[in-house]
């Protein structure tokens, strides 16, 4: 993901522990752009998201993606996508895979009005 073209590592966040030595939650997101002319609208695909067992329950991943929708609308993004696999349980924090076969569209959040 990271190595993609299309990762936007500046709306790609992790959430470290206060020593900093260790990942609590993470969001990994990419900007497609072959999508963006296809629909004219810029959505911002949130491919990954998660949350480490021990820090589960504690809003981290909902502040990450408030931050992250924060963020995209600073970008111009009109839209937040995240998907997830059939068949895939979120745990805790949810585990959001991205677009592949067998996806569907679990959550589309306007940023921009």
């Amino acid at each position: 993901m990271t190595g993609s073209k299309d990762f936007r590592a500046d709306l790609s966040f992790l959430l470290l522990t206060p020593g900093r030595d260790r990942v609590q939650a993470f969001v990994l997101s990419a900007f497609h752009p072959a999508d963006a002319e296809g629909t004219g609208v810029r959505e911002l695909y949130v491919h990954y998201i998660g949350t480490r067992a021990e820090a589960r329950r504690r809003g981290l991943a909902s502040a990450l993606l408030a931050y992250t929708l924060q963020e995209a609308r600073k970008g111009r993004f009109r839209a937040l996508r995240t998907e997830r696999r059939r068949g895939e349980r979120p745990r805790g924090a949810v585990a959001v895979r991205g677009a592949g076969s067998g996806s569907r569209r679990a959550r589309i959040a306007t940023c921009c009005r």
